[in-house]
């Protein structure tokens, strides 16, 4: 039973771990989005694209986006 306690807690800290991590790259890139500027409506594109698409709309942004700033 101890065994499995001690699994258990080293596993929820990695997901713990794992999410944060997601949601302050996700937070990072929302906030890149509405710093920077774009031609046109290009900044209402990829900042729908981030909050819609959390993980992989942020992938793309920082893949395919950030070479679209002014």
């Amino acid at each position: 039973m101890d065994l499995f306690l001690k699994d258990f807690s080293f596993n929820l800290l990695i997901w713990q771990f794992l999410l944060l991590s997601t949601f302050l790259f996700w937070l990072f890139c929302l906030y890149d989005v509405l710093k920077s500027k774009f031609k046109a409506n290009e900044k209402l594109i990829w900042t729908l694209v981030v909050i819609f698409i959390p993980f992989l709309g942020s992938i793309f942004y920082l893949a395919i986006g950030r070479q679209h700033k002014l």
